[in-house]
């Protein structure tokens, strides 16, 4: 895993060699074992087609250790140069293939291949790669450059393309270095961060600041900048529903397989981490089957007074099940100085606060391995949310009158709600608000923090903008996926997942140089999973009833049927303790007064209503506090 950076000038102007070593130093922690760079100052007075290029690399060594290595790499003649962050799996299958065409390779390195394949089938190579990328390629001959994102997003682009710059990078930090690139807020991104918690792709929070989005292809040529994308998760609607439950069973449990031993190739120490839960352990019963030695793993867990939070006696039965070379991790970490510092490696406001204990998690995983497997993206591929039985319990209730529905809503908004991370009061009126809603906006509204009308009372200014879950429609509404449970699988995976899932544990993971691998997130599992009818994965409300088959051949039945805990942060205890002084000073009328964007009264009113526990407001908090500090680093 690495950290890349280019600039790509268009304007005449040749590329500034010490400006691509302040963009790549600004990446150190992504790869921190080696570094490189490439200059092409092919710059004329009198072309109009003179063109500047500077790429720059940060190398975490997980494949061929060597020098042999280092990037950027090139063609045998030089005419083509790549720099790329991430793991091609079927490199060693690629590498053949390339060879038999005449190529040599200079590495064992798996990015090599990118580059020859390039220059066999032009554009058209990306959909023969499996594994998580980002790269960029230089063509030197056709003056043309190439960036490309995994079809899932595991691994982040940004860009930046405005009076002849084009400017690229695997953090905003490094495009933030050059002085061109201005720090403005785009607003609809702020109403969207306050809705789903993040800035969705293609937009950042920066207004000329972009996200390569999954699955994605751009091509910088003759001064325009096309993209395309080369991968989408195609939906079966008309799927064989007389096929035996046990064929679908075997082929996910053979996949899964395939997809994590693909992932175990490593020249460096390598691990996994381990929550109890059944996407964990079930990755790590599969690493044992296919190593000869204990595989490492990782769990991080909480005090007494957050017990109800912790998965680590669930892990423990995982861990001593298949003999692992097992570390507990408890969190003791001060979250006032750590949260800046979390908020930092995202360069823009995210307010998962599951993202702290990633970034502990990884921080301690990282003294033992450089590599580990994680068991994120099995909530979407097999229907793990609630929100999946809840779109099928709401698409039931419809048979109920809608004037029951209404009296029952209006019953329960008179639930109290709780903020000690039993959320069933909250979950509650969000499921009978929804009944009264159409499929879209059930999803959309079980999707959002802020909803309008907080929005509108927030913002001090005429910043408000409704309407922002048009990004969920446009996905959910797809034509050709007919059922409802399938649209909320298909959303999930071009939005949610990449956008907050995937985000965080990129960002957190490789604030140590921890290189994750997300199996679940393997296309061919994924596609696999599309053609799979819906009412397989939800047996009744029981989520995960597929995968739970599957992973019945290797885990025992505890762990299995066990109710969901998810890996969440303890806001609530967070609030009432550390926090609760740093939250008054930070939200103080003075401060938020210097931001400019939010309302103290209408701020105050959401404090009060949580502190009385009339009403969750915990992610609410935590969303303006996040954006508060996020501030005050980028923009004061």
């Amino acid at each position: 895993m690495c950290g890349i950076a280019g600039i790509v000038n268009l304007n005449g102007k040749p590329v500034d060699k010490d400006l691509i070593v302040r963009m790549t130093n600004t990446l150190n922690h992504r790869g921190p074992d080696d570094e490189g760079s490439f200059y092409s100052n092919d710059i004329r007075q009198t072309s109009s087609s003179s063109i500047g290029v500077g790429l720059g690399h940060k190398r975490l060594s997980i494949i061929d250790l060597s020098e042999a290595g280092r990037q950027p790499l090139s063609n045998e003649d030089g005419t083509v140069w790549l720099v790329c962050n991430g793991e091609i799996y079927n490199y060693k299958e690629l590498a053949k293939e390339v060879e038999s065409k005449g190529h040599k390779l200079k590495s064992k390195t798996d990015s090599e291949v990118i580059i020859h394949l390039y220059e066999e089938y032009g554009d058209n190579f990306v959909p023969r790669l499996q594994g998580m990328f980002a790269f960029a390629i230089w063509d030197s001959r056709k003056k043309r450059a190439i960036i490309a994102r995994d079809r899932v997003g595991i691994k982040p682009l940004y860009y930046y393309f405005k009076d002849g710059v084009f400017i690229f990078a695997s953090e905003i930090k490094a495009i933030l270095s050059n002085d061109c690139v201005k720090r403005e807020i785009d607003t609809l991104s702020l109403n969207q961060y306050l809705s789903f918690l993040y800035t969705p792709a293609p937009k950042t929070i920066f207004k000329d600041i972009l996200k390569a989005e999954p699955g994605s292809l751009l091509v910088l040529e003759d001064g325009r900048l096309h993209e395309s994308q080369y991968w989408d998760l195609v939906i079966q609607n008309n799927v064989d529903t007389h096929k035996s439950e046990d064929v679908y069973v075997d082929t996910i449990y053979d996949l899964l397989k395939e997809a994590i031993n693909a992932r175990m190739m490593s020249d460096v120490p390598l691990g996994a981490f381990l929550s109890g839960g059944i996407d964990s352990s079930v990755i790590v019963a599969i690493m044992s089957e296919l190593s000869a030695t204990p595989i490492k793993t990782f769990s991080i867990g909480f005090g007494r007074e957050e017990r109800h939070y912790s998965e680590l006696e669930h892990a423990k039965v995982i861990a001593d099940l298949f003999k692992t070379d097992h570390r507990e991790f408890v969190l003791k970490s001060d979250i006032v100085e750590l949260l800046p510092t979390v908020v930092s490696h995202f360069d823009e406001p995210f307010a998962n606060p599951t993202s702290v204990l990633m970034y502990l998690l990884s921080q301690e995983t990282k003294k033992h391995v450089s590599v580990a497997l994680s068991g994120t993206g099995g909530d979407e591929a097999f229907a793990g949310y609630t929100r999946y039985a809840g779109m099928k319990l709401s698409e039931n209730a419809q048979m109920v009158p809608k004037s029951l529905r209404k009296f029952l809503n209006f019953a329960a908004e008179n639930i109290p709600e709780s903020s000690n991370g039993k959320h069933f009061g909250r979950r509650l009126k969000r499921f009978v608000n929804g009944s009264l809603m159409q499929p879209e906006e059930r999803y959309a509204s079980w999707m959002s923090v802020f909803n309008d009308d907080l929005k509108s009372e927030l913002f001090s200014s005429d910043v408000f903008r409704g309407g922002v879950d048009e990004y969920l429609r446009s996905y959910f509404n797809n034509p050709g996926i007919l059922n409802s449970q399938n649209k909320v699988f298909y959303t999930d995976v071009k939005t949610y997942l990449p956008n907050n899932q995937l985000e965080y544990v990129d960002k957190m993971s490789m604030a140590h140089a921890l290189e994750v691998r997300v199996p679940f997130c393997d296309h061919k599992l994924l596609e696999y999973s599309a053609s799979i009818p819906y009412n397989l994965k939800i047996k009744g409300l029981n989520t995960k009833h597929l995968l739970k088959r599957a992973a019945a051949k290797i885990l025992p039945e505890e762990i299995i049927n066990r109710k969901k805990v998810g890996f969440n942060a303890p806001l609530g205890i967070w609030f009432q303790g550390d926090l609760k002084d740093f939250i008054k000073d930070e939200l103080s009328e003075s401060n938020l007064k210097k931001t400019g964007y939010f309302n103290h009264k209408a701020v105050n009113k959401i404090i009060e209503e949580h502190n009385s526990k009339r009403k969750d407001y915990s992610l609410h908090i935590w969303a303006i506090l996040v954006f508060q500090v996020w501030h005050n680093a980028y923009l004061n």
